[in-house]
C-alpha cells in the first residue's frame, strides 16, 4: 500500500515537473520575463528539495516503526522464556526499558518528521503566497479563497492532531509524576540519602551550568531569528512593492494555473503525510499499551521472585535448626562421654579395691541406686540447660535480625553462658561428691559395666539422630544446589541480555531524559535491595561465625577427651562429618560471595546505563523545548502571514480601482485626438466663415459693380438664425474646451502615477535580497550543527566522567573487601593462638593430674584443679573484652558481630575450666587406689 502511494506521488511529481519545464520553455523566448523565469526556477528547486526530504523522512519513519515492532517482538520472546529469579526479572525490566526507549526514540523521530513536515508546509505556504500574489494581480479572487480555505482546513486538522498528542503526552506525564510521588516516599526512608543528595546536588550544578550554556545559545539563536525576522519583513515589503509594480502579468495566466495545480498536489501530499503520521502515532500508542502489559508481567515475575526468596529463607531457617540440633547432640554426647569416662575410672577403682569392699556391697547397691537417680536428675538438668541454650541461641538469631537489639541480646547471652558455666561448676562439684560415694562401691563392677553398655546404646541412638540430621542437611544441600543451578542459568541469561544491552547502547544514546525520574526510583529500589542483601549477608556471616565457634568448642572438647581412645575415634569421625559439612557450607558461601561481587558489578553497569539514559532524556527535553520555540515562531509567522494577506487584499482592491480608472483614462485619451481634430476643423470653419463675413461686409460697403442689387437665386439666413448658430457653436466650443482641460488633468495624474511606479520599480531590489536570506539560513544551519556537535561532545565527556566515578567506587569496594579479608585472617590467627594456649593449659593440667604422687590426697588435687579453673576463667574473662574492643577492626566490637564473637569466644574457656576441674579430680580419685 505504501509502495503504491509512493508510486502515485512520484508520477504526480513527474507530471508537475514536465508542466513546469514546459512553462520555463515558454518563458525562455521572452527577455522581459527572464526575472520571472529565475524566480520560478528557484521555487521549483525548493519544492523538489522539499519533496525529496519528505520521501526520506517517510522512509525513515517506516524504518523506525519496523524497528519498534521488532523490539516489541524481542521483548515478548524474552518474557516467554523468563524464570523465577531476581536477576532474570532485572534483565527483563532492562529489556522493557530499552523497548520503551526505542518507542520514545520513534516518537522523537516522528516529531522530527513532523517538524520537517511543518517546514515543508511553510514552503507550500510560500508557494501558495506566490500563487496568491500572481492570482491577485490577475483578479483570481475565488481561486485564492479556495486555496486559503484548503490551507485552513489542513491547519485545523493538524492542530487537532497536535492537541490530541499533547493530551496523551500530558496524561502520561501525570501518571509518571504520580508514580514518582509514590516512590519518593520510599526513597526518603533509605540509609544512603546523604550520598544521593550529594550526587543530586552535583548533578543540579552541572545542569545549571548546562542551562546557562543553553541560555546563551538560545540568546544567540534569538538574535539570529530577530535578524531573519527583519529580513523577512523587508522582503515582504519589497514583495508588496513588487506586486504593485506588476501591471502586465496577463500573459502569465496559464503558468499561474499550473502553479495552482502544483500547490493543490502539494497540499494533497501533505494531507497524506498527516494521515501517515496519525497512523504512526496510533502504532506508538499500541506499543505503549504493550509495554504496560510487559510491566504488569514484570510485576508478576517480581512477586514470584519474592516467593522464591521466602523459600530460600525457609531453607536457611531449616539449616539453622539442623545446626542447632547438631550442637545440642554434641553437647549431650560430650555429657555422655564424660559420664563414660567417670564410669570407667570408677570401674578401675572398683577393680583395684574389689577384694576389700565385698562386705559393703548391699550398702553400695543402695547408694548406687541413689547415685544413678541423682545422675539421671543431673542429666535431665543438663538437657534442660541445653534446651535453654538452644532457645537463647534462637532468640539471639532473632535479635540479630532485628539490628537495634543485637548488642543487648549478645550481652544477655554472655551473662546466661556465664551462669551456665557456674551451674556446670556446681554440677561438677556434685559429680566429685558422687565420685567419692561411688569410690566406696567395690562389688558393683558388673552393674557399672551394664550402665556403660546402656550409655553406649544411648550414644548409638544419638549417632542415629546425628545421621538423620545429616540426611536432612544433605536434602537441604540438594535444594541449595538446585537453587544454585537455577541461579547459574539465570546468570547466563542475564549475561546474554547484558551483551544485547551493550549492543543496543549506541541506539539509546539520543533520547532518554524523559524517564529520568523512573530510573532514579529504580536505582533507589535497587539500593534498598542491596541494603537488604547486605543485611542478609551479615546475618549469614554471623551464622557462619556461630558455626565456627561451635566447631571450635567441639575441637576443644575433643582435646579434653584424650583419655578414651574409642570415644575419641567416634568423636573424630563425627567431627570429620561436621568438617565436611562446614567445608561444603564455606564453599557455598564463597560461591555466594563471588556471585554477589558479580551482581555488584552488574549493578554498577546498570547505574552507568541509567546515568546515560538520564543524560539522553535531558537532550530530548532540550529538543522538545527547541521544538516549542519553533512552533511559537511558526505561529507568529502565521499571524503575520494573515496580516500580510489582509494587506494584499486591500492592495488588490486599490489596484483594481486604479486599473479601472486607467482603462477609463486610456479610453478617454484615445478620443482626445479626434476631439482635437474636430476642434481644429471647427476653428478652421469658423475662421473661414468670419473671413467670408468680413469680405461680404467690405464688399457691401464698397460695391464693385452696379448690378449688385439684383436678386439672387439663393437667400441669406436671417439674423436670428445666424445668432443661434453662433451661440450653438460657442457652446460646443466651451464644452469641448472643458473636456480637453479635464482630459489634460487626467493625463497629468496618470503621468504622476506612472512616475511613482517607475520610482518604486527603480527602488525594488533584485535577487540580492534572496541571496542574502539564503546566506543567513545557511549560517543558521551551520550554527545549529555546531551546537549539536558541542552538545554531543559534552554528553560524551559527562559519560566518561561518570564511568571514571563508577570505576573509583568499584575500586573502593574492592579495597574495603580486601581490608575485611585481612581483618578476618588476623582474627582467625588470634583465635588459633587462643586455642593453642588453651590446649597447652589443658595439657599441663593433665600432666599434673597424671604425675601426682601416690601419697597426694583428693582434696589437694581438687584444690589445684579449682585454682586452674579459676585462672582459666579469669583469662577468658580478660580476653573477651579485648576481643570485643577489636584490635583488628573497630566495627567488629560495636555491632552484633563483635558481641556474638566475644560471647562465643568466652564459652570454650568456661567449658574448659569446668572440664579441667573435673579432670584433676578424677585423676586424684585414682591416687589412693594405686
Amino acid at each position: 500500500m505504501d509502495g503504491g502511494d509512493d508510486y502515485d506521488d512520484t508520477q504526480a511529481f513527474d507530471a508537475l515537473e514536465k508542466d513546469f519545464q514546459r512553462v520555463l520553455d515558454e518563458l525562455t523566448g521572452d527577455d522581459t520575463l527572464q526575472k520571472f523565469r529565475g524566480e520560478y526556477s528557484r521555487l521549483f528547486d525548493a519544492l523538489k528539495k522539499a519533496q525529496a526530504n519528505e520521501r526520506r523522512l517517510v522512509k525513515k519513519i517506516r524504518e523506525q516503526n519496523t524497528e519498534a515492532m521488532a523490539n516489541a517482538a524481542k521483548v515478548a520472546s524474552a518474557l516467554r522464556i523468563s524464570e523465577d529469579d531476581d536477576s532474570n526479572i532485572e534483565a527483563l525490566r532492562k529489556q522493557v526499558e530499552r523497548a520503551y526507549a526505542m518507542v520514545e526514540a520513534a516518537n522523537a523521530k516522528e516529531e522530527a518528521a513532523q517538524t520537517t513536515v511543518e517546514r515543508l508546509q511553510a514552503d507550500v505556504e510560500q508557494l501558495n503566497g506566490v500563487v496568491k500574489r500572481y492570482t491577485g494581480l490577475l483578479g483570481e479572487d475565488n481561486t485564492l479563497e479556495d486555496v486559503m480555505e484548503a490551507r485552513d482546513a489542513f491547519k485545523r486538522r493538524y492542530d487537532e492532531a497536535a492537541d490530541a498528542a499533547k493530551y496523551e503526552r500530558q496524561r502520561a506525564d501525570d501518571l509518571l509524576s504520580r508514580l514518582e510521588a509514590r516512590k519518593e516516599k520510599l526513597k526518603e526512608q533509605r540509609a544512603l540519602v546523604s550520598e544521593l543528595r550529594a550526587q543530586l546536588q552535583s548533578r543540579e550544578e552541572e545542569e545549571a551550568r548546562e542551562a546557562g550554556r543553553q541560555a546563551r545559545l538560545r540568546a544567540e539563536v534569538d538574535k539570529v531569528k530577530d535578524t531573519l525576522s527583519r529580513r523577512e519583513r523587508e522582503a515582504a515589503e519589497l514583495e508588496r512593492e513588487y506586486q504593485r509594480a506588476v501591471t502586465d502579468a496577463e500573459a502569465m495566466q496559464d503558468k499561474i494555473e499550473g502553479l495552482q495545480d502544483l500547490a493543490q498536489t502539494t497540499a494533497n501530499q501533505m494531507t497524506l503525510a498527516t494521515k501517515d503520521r496519525l497512523a504512526y502515532k496510533k502504532k506508538a500508542e499500541e506499543a505503549e499499551r504493550r509495554i504496560a502489559d510487559l510491566q504488569r508481567e514484570t510485576a508478576r515475575q517480581r512477586d514470584e521472585a519474592r516467593r522464591a526468596k521466602q523459600e530460600s529463607a525457609r531453607v536457611d531457617a531449616e539449616k539453622r535448626r539442623v545446626l542447632a540440633k547438631l550442637a545440642a547432640a554434641e553437647t549431650v554426647e560430650a555429657s555422655l562421654r564424660r559420664q563414660i569416662a567417670d564410669h570407667k575410672s570408677e570401674a578401675a577403682t572398683v577393680r583395684a579395691a574389689f577384694t576389700e569392699k565385698e562386705k559393703e556391697a548391699e550398702t553400695g547397691t543402695r547408694a548406687l541406686g541413689q547415685a544413678q537417680n541423682q545422675v539421671s536428675r543431673l542429666e535431665h538438668a543438663v538437657r534442660q540447660e541445653a534446651e535453654r541454650v538452644r532457645i537463647e541461641a534462637t532468640r539471639k538469631m532473632e535479635a540479630e535480625e532485628a539490628a537495634a537489639e543485637t548488642e543487648a541480646a549478645a550481652k544477655r547471652t554472655e551473662s546466661e553462658l556465664e551462669k551456665y558455666a557456674r551451674v556446670n561448676a556446681d554440677l561438677n562439684k556434685k559429680l566429685f561428691a558422687l565420685d567419692r560415694v561411688v569410690s566406696a562401691l567395690k562389688r558393683r563392677i558388673l552393674d557399672l559395666e551394664a550402665a556403660r553398655s546402656e550409655a553406649a546404646d544411648t550414644v548409638k541412638a544419638r549417632e542415629a539422630q546425628v545421621k538423620e540430621a545429616e540426611k536432612r542437611e544433605a536434602a537441604a544441600e540438594g535444594r541449595l544446589r538446585q537453587q544454585k543451578t537455577l541461579y547459574d542459568e539465570v546468570r547466563n541469561e542475564r549475561n546474554r541480555y547484558s551483551k544485547k544491552l551493550i549492543a543496543s547502547r549506541d541506539e539509546n544514546t539520543e533520547l532518554r531524559r524523559k524517564i529520568r525520574t523512573k530510573t532514579r526510583q529504580a536505582e533507589q529500589l535497587e539500593l534498598d535491595n542491596a541494603a537488604k542483601d547486605r543485611t542478609l549477608v551479615a546475618v549469614r556471616f554471623d551464622s557462619k561465625t556461630s558455626s565456627k565457634k561451635l566447631e571450635d568448642k567441639a575441637r576443644e572438647a575433643d582435646e579434653l577427651r584424650g583419655a578414651l581412645v574409642k570415644a575419641q575415634r567416634e568423636v573424630q569421625q563425627l567431627r570429620a562429618v561436621v568438617a565436611e559439612l562446614n567445608a561444603a557450607v564455606k564453599r557455598m558461601d564463597a560461591e555466594a560471595a563471588e556471585q554477589r561481587r558479580t551482581a555488584g558489578k552488574l549493578v554498577n553497569e546498570r547505574d552507568m546505563v541509567g546515568m546515560q539514559l538520564i543524560r539522553r532524556n535531558d537532550e530530548v527535553a532540550l529538543l522538545h523545548e527547541k521544538i516549542d520555540i519553533m512552533e511559537s515562531t511558526l505561529k507568529k509567522g502565521a499571524a503575520q502571514y494573515s496580516e500580510r494577506l489582509e494587506d494584499m487584499r486591500v492592495l488588490k482592491l486599490k489596484v483594481g480601482d486604479l486599473r479601472r480608472q486607467l482603462v477609463t483614462a486610456n479610453t478617454a485619451a484615445g478620443r482626445v485626438e479626434s476631439l482635437q481634430r474636430q476642434i481644429v476643423q471647427l476653428q478652421r470653419e469658423l475662421m473661414a466663415e468670419r473671413t467670408k463675413t468680413k469680405a461680404l461686409a467690405e464688399e457691401l460697403e464698397n460695391p464693385m459693380n452696379v448690378h449688385r442689387w439684383r436678386r439672387l437665386e439663393g437667400s441669406d439666413p436671417s439674423t436670428y438664425e445666424l445668432v443661434q448658430k453662433v451661440q450653438t457653436l460657442q457652446r460646443r466650443l466651451i464644452s469641448k474646451t472643458q473636456e480637453a482641460v479635464e482630459k489634460e488633468v487626467a493625463i497629468q495624474e496618470k503621468e504622476r502615477l506612472y512616475a511613482e511606479l517607475k520610482e518604486l520599480l527603480a527602488r525594488q531590489p533584485g535577487p540580492e535580497m534572496a541571496q542574502r536570506l539564503a546566506a543567513f539560513q545557511k549560517a543558521l544551519r551551520e550554527r545549529t550543527r555546531q551546537m549539536r556537535a558541542m552538545a554531543s561532545e559534552l554528553n560524551m565527556s559527562q559519560a566518561q566522567v561518570e564511568e571514571y566515578r563508577f570505576e573509583v567506587t568499584r575500586l573502593e569496594h574492592d579495597l574495603t573487601d580486601a581490608r575485611k579479608r585481612f581483618y578476618e585472617t588476623r582474627r582467625r590467627q588470634a583465635l588459633a593462638g587462643q586455642r593453642a594456649a588453651a590446649s597447652a593449659a589443658a595439657g599441663s593440667e593433665a600432666g599434673l593430674g597424671g604425675t601426682a604422687p601416690a601419697g597426694s590426697s583428693a582434696a589437694v588435687a581438687s584444690e589445684t584443679g579449682a585454682r586452674l579453673a579459676a585462672t582459666q576463667v579469669k583469662q577468658a574473662q580478660a580476653a573477651a573484652p579485648r576481643f570485643v574492643g577489636g584490635g583488628f577492626n573497630t566495627r567488629m566490637g560495636s555491632g552484633p558481630r563483635g558481641a556474638s564473637t566475644s560471647a562465643a569466644g568466652s564459652v570454650p574457656s568456661f567449658e574448659a575450666s569446668a572440664l579441667g576441674a573435673a579432670g584433676p579430680a578424677a585423676s586424684g580419685m585414682g591416687g589412693p587406689a594405686e
